[in-house]
């Protein structure tokens, strides 16, 4: 759709010359390159690992029991350490 002279914005005199009478011929000639990049397989990789952990059933998991290994020591031992590195 063409706008009317009318309905387009007033500019100054000074600008409005300077657009009519700029020379094109000044301007550098470039190339426009447009990339159409596919992603990675890598990145697809990892979307699908987010698409699995989304869709991942965990009804499914067995139920375990679990022993701890490292127990941390009451505050008597603690204690008892601490007389015996004094008394050392």
């Amino acid at each position: 759709m063409a706008s009317e002279k009318g309905d387009l914005p007033k500019v100054s005199d000074e600008i409005e010359q300077g657009i009519t009478k700029f020379d094109t011929s000044k301007l550098k000639h470039t190339e426009t390159v447009e990339k159409h990049s596919l992603p990675s397989p890598e990145v697809i990789t990892q979307e699908k690992t987010i698409q699995n952990i989304e869709e991942f059933d965990k009804n499914k998991l067995k139920h375990t029991e679990t022993t701890e290994k490292n127990i941390l020591p009451s505050k008597e031992v603690i204690q008892e350490e601490k007389r015996a590195s004094v008394t050392s």
